[in-house]
């Protein structure tokens, strides 16, 4: 029995040493495939830093660089990943998901096997890539037999300033609540440069808060009844840059990447402004020729341009209008109209419809304050189904309601009162018929506002009304952006608003050097006993130098001026669509990481 014994137990201890020995060695496996783990992370980290060093500087006057990590390969013209080999590559394009048997990637292919050309990725997205392999164990002849993996990360080169709910530069911002959509996050940013003050005992904040100078409460908020629903919120945050105004129209380091240039494209073609423009429809009032638009002896003759390709008959990408005048943009679609007017003289004015309006370009309005021009004023309004930014060196102002829609007419958002939503299945709400935009809504009233889209699983059906385009508006003033009072009862402002050195506000409103309102307008529509305006609506994203208004009430909370309602909605496809070339601020955007696994590999 004492042999048998101790036979068991030599046996016992030479399994446990048999058994360590595997584990030690399992365990110096697991090391070298965390240190592997470790250099991929630390090698995109330091592509990462790249990225960082190579964007906007702060306050940089490059607008939108487009600066690569690392050189891509090209081939035919187009940049891409060949050899996938190399610790930390970038492409350009969106990578292929077929690897060969020793894990390098294969071109794309068509269903019947012949290739595929690279698909480019939008403007400013890359792909960070780097290889690891994990050893598993050691062959015979000393060859490392382990696991190889792909590692990639999206990066885009800055983080588009429409991606911000709101964003306040230069002041202050106060929050009286953020929408709450039940079982839906909200989506977009709300920051300031400055100071957040939580306001009103509204305590549901449903948007992502950021702050540089901390945050505090005040008109009945404390900090006890505030609900924060982002798990994320920093009050301690980086700031957020915006381009200098002259980025427009100038940029030293690269002098195609503005948004001017954007708009002329290689090859404008001009307008013919007179009567005899066989092309587009040209009106005229008190003048015989551009010429006599010119607010000084000196002043160039206003122009348009458009930017349609090499050949003038493409997709119109761009169009800029040049001079010391006033101009109204006037959106119908897939159209647009435009009518300059004498900066000092409102009578003398020419228009010209049915032009293009810009798919995936910018429209440009240069009122040429370098050639002794003063900031003029762009007036806009109407119903947009492109992809356009529209941007002036000069003032916006917002004269009429700015709608997306489809090519069936259905808009992209409805304000309906709540009461029409009872009983009603929400497969219907796109027929639901809307609050018209002059009629006045009482105080006492329930009123929604959603965007307008087809629930999920639901089946497009003709005549559904619901929204299937992918309009979208970018605005950028060098200076102010300011809604008139000519507005309707119930207006709707869609787009991503970016007023780089003023604010938006409104019409009758005056500011002192500190930012502070010291004038309204008693005449005005906006003011209360002259009725104010019912509504407003904000279907996308708001930047500002200043701090925005739409209402101005008493210290006791009660309406003196603007809008008596205001009802915002983020725009969600700003997050991955942004307006064409919209200002980025320098902090490049990351999404998550993708792992590919390339299988079993033996390396020597």
């Amino acid at each position: 029995m004492a042999v048998i014994f101790s036979f068991l137990a030599i046996a016992g201890v030479s399994l446990f040493l048999a058994r360590s020995h595997m584990e030690l060695s399992d365990s110096k496996q697991k090391s070298a495939a965390v240190r592997s783990l470790f250099n991929v992370h630390s090698a995109l980290g330091r592509a990462h830093a790249v990225v960082n060093e190579a964007m906007n500087s702060v306050e940089s006057q490059a607008l939108n660089r487009n600066v690569a990590l690392a050189q891509p390969e090209t081939a035919n013209g187009v940049a891409y990943v060949a050899d996938t080999n190399r610790s930390v590559r970038v492409r350009t394009v969106k990578p292929s998901s077929r690897f060969d048997t020793d894990g390098n990637e294969l071109p794309p292919v068509d269903e019947g096997g012949a290739p595929l050309p690279y698909e480019v990725l939008p403007y400013g997205w890359y792909v960070l890539e780097a290889r690891m392999y994990e050893p598993l164990y050691t062959l015979a002849d000393g060859a490392t037999r382990g696991q190889l993996k792909l590692v990639r990360q999206y990066v885009r080169d800055g983080t588009p300033l429409s991606n911000n709910f709101v964003a306040v530069i230069d002041d202050d911002l106060g929050l009286g609540g953020s929408p709450v959509n039940p079982g839906k996050p909200a989506e977009g940013e709300i920051i300031t440069n400055k100071h957040l003050y939580i306001m009103t005992t509204n305590p549901y904040y449903a948007n992502r808060l950021l702050a540089v100078d901390g945050v505090s409460y005040t008109a009945g908020a404390t900090e006890a009844n505030t609900v924060y629903l982002h798990p994320d919120n920093n009050f301690e945050a980086e700031p957020l840059y915006l381009p200098l105004p002259s980025s427009l129209t100038s940029n030293p380091d690269n002098p195609d990447d503005t948004l001017k240039a954007y708009s002329l494209g290689d090859n404008p073609l001009a307008v013919a402004l007179n009567t005899g423009n066989m092309q587009y429809t040209v009106t005229m009032s008190g003048v015989s020729s551009a010429d006599d638009l010119k607010a000084a002896g000196g002043d160039p003759a206003p122009t348009v341009q458009l930017n349609c390709g090499v050949s003038g008959t493409g997709p119109c990408q761009g169009m800029c209008i040049e001079g010391n005048i006033n101009t109204k943009v006037t959106f119908a679609g897939d159209t647009v109209t435009v009518r300059l007017t004498k900066a000092t003289d409102a009578n003398k004015w020419i228009q010209v419809s049915g032009l293009p309006a810009p798919d995936n370009g910018v429209l440009f309005c240069d009122t040429r304050v370098d050639v002794g021009g003063i900031a003029r004023r762009t007036q806009l309004e109407g119903a947009v189904t492109t992809r356009t930014t529209l941007a002036t060196t000069g003032n916006v102002d917002v004269c009429g309601s700015v709608r997306y829609y489809d090519d069936d007419g259905d808009a992209a958002t409805k304000q309906v009162y709540t009461a029409s939503l009872t009983g009603v299945d929400p497969a219907d709400y796109g027929t639901l018929p809307e609050i018209p935009s002059g009629e006045v809504i009482s105080s006492s009233v329930a009123v929604s506002y959603f965007a307008n889209q087809r629930p999920c699983g639901l089946a497009a059906e003709e005549g559904d009304g619901f929204y299937d385009g992918d309009a979208v508006l970018g605005v950028v003033a060098s200076q102010d952006i300011i809604l008139l009072a000519q507005l309707p009862q119930n207006a709707e402002i869609a787009g991503a608003y970016l007023a780089l050195q003023k604010r938006l506000t409104l019409e009758g409103l005056g500011y002192n050097a500190a930012g502070q309102l010291v004038y309204l307008d008693g005449n005005n529509p906006f003011y209360i006993y002259k009725g104010g305006r019912s509504s407003v609506r904000r279907f996308g994203s708001l930047v500002s130098y200043k701090r925005p208004c739409t209402t101005v009430v008493t210290g006791t909370g009660s309406f003196l001026y603007g809008f008596r309602r205001g009802f915002s909605l983020f725009d969600e496809a700003m997050k991955q669509q942004p307006p064409p070339f919209f200002p980025k601020d320098k902090k490049p955007q990351y999404l998550g990481w993708e792992l590919k696994d390339l299988g079993v590999k033996t390396i020597q």
